[in-house]
């Protein structure tokens, strides 16, 4: 039986054999991917028998592969390798975040199935839509920094059903590479050099993350050393007791102060209430391919849509062309329209009467929506 393949933002893992991927050892083992985080790095393109894993941080693909090789799945894989980022990579995700999944696995019959795992934040019990009324007459940042700007986090729930529906090996194994890199120190790569010093006023105005960032008062830089002490107890926890551990309890508790103290609304009870959803994925037929990608609250049929739209045209022509400025036209029409679909959808799961627009929105007729201008 193949095992499953997820297809996530940032991080992709394949346990399909015979994929080409990087190799990182000699043999034709599980391979991880050619980006380190901050930096391009050549490394020759080769097959695999057994796997591929993809993030923007080479430490983490690293992580998957191993997961890969001790007999893990994809499943494993990706929930060992987010973890990975969320602690070295947190300003791209973590599990103050979320996000959504697309996996394909084999059905009881053997025939592949594909489902769409929601665990995107959501907007605590208490919001309205009149909450950052301040930012347009104030100039404020309420919907970025600061409580109002959190929501319920989804990360460990998607994890939590990732594995249960799909995962092999044991939740705490998933866990410890995660957790011995935030506890035993990891090296400041040249993208988080970049993120520290564009976040630094932020970073130095608060005592938590000066803490870990900004050690003795001053920022660190590319090759310095980064311990997570306390997420690393945080993680520990979780990997211990499950998902549970950081909705109730007193993680929770100290999670919704610090929120709250911040200006923020979330309370206990939108923590607990939290669950991550799984959906069934939107899928098109495009120049002969069948495509899936997730439905709303995802952009995901925005896309599709638009190649809907492009498919009623010539394929592309190339840079070198005279014809591109025709092409690239036609690209910004066709996302301008799909775009401009998606004011209409909304989160199937707060409002009523929208679950059906990811599914029709990719299916018109294409010619009848972008105008083609010379």
């Amino acid at each position: 039986m193949k095992l499953p393949l997820l297809l996530p933002l940032l991080l992709t893992v394949s346990s399909a054999p015979h994929l080409h991927a990087s190799p990182i050892l000699p043999d034709d083992g599980p391979t991880s991917h050619l980006r380190q985080s901050g930096d391009l790095v050549s490394r020759k393109l080769g097959g695999s028998k057994h796997g591929g894993v993809a993030t923007e941080a080479a430490p983490c693909s690293d992580i998957g592969v191993d997961i890969l090789k001790k007999g893990g799945n994809a499943a494993d894989a990706i929930i060992a390798a987010g973890l990975c980022v969320g602690t070295i990579a947190a300003y791209h995700s973590g599990i103050g975040g979320g996000g959504f999944m697309l996996v394909r696995y084999n059905d009881p019959s053997g025939k592949f199935a594909y489902e769409n795992i929601d665990f995107r934040e959501t907007m605590p019990a208490g919001g309205n839509e009149t909450m950052y009324a301040a930012d347009a007459t104030q100039n404020k940042t309420l919907s970025t920094i600061g409580g109002l700007a959190v929501g319920v986090p989804g990360e460990l729930r998607g994890w939590e059903k990732l594995h249960k529906r799909h995962g092999h090996l044991p939740w705490k194994e998933l866990f410890k590479p995660a957790i011995k890199l935030a506890r035993h120190g990891f090296k400041v790569n040249v993208d988080l050099a970049e993120a520290i010093q564009q976040g630094k006023s932020f970073i130095l105005n608060d005592t938590r993350w000066a803490e870990v960032y900004a050690p003795n008062g001053t920022l660190l830089v590319e090759g310095d050393t980064v311990y997570r002490k306390t997420y690393a107890n945080t993680l520990e926890q979780v990997s211990w007791y499950g998902a549970n551990r950081f909705y109730y309890g007193n993680i929770a508790k100290r999670t919704v102060q610090a929120i709250r103290a911040a200006g923020g609304i979330m309370t206990m009870q939108d923590m607990g209430n939290y669950k991550a959803i799984v959906r069934t994925p939107v899928n098109i037929t495009y120049r002969g391919a069948r495509i899936f990608s997730t439905v709303a609250p995802s952009s995901g049929a925005v896309v599709l849509s638009a190649l809907k739209i492009l498919e009623g045209y010539q394929a592309n022509y190339t840079d070198s062309q005279p014809q591109i400025n025709v092409t690239t036209h036609r690209l910004l029409e066709a996302t301008q329209f799909a775009y401009g679909q998606r004011t209409q959808y909304g989160d199937p799961a707060f409002v009523t009467n929208v679950a059906y627009l990811p599914v029709d929105v990719p299916t018109p007729a294409p010619n009848d929506f972008v105008c083609e201008c010379d």
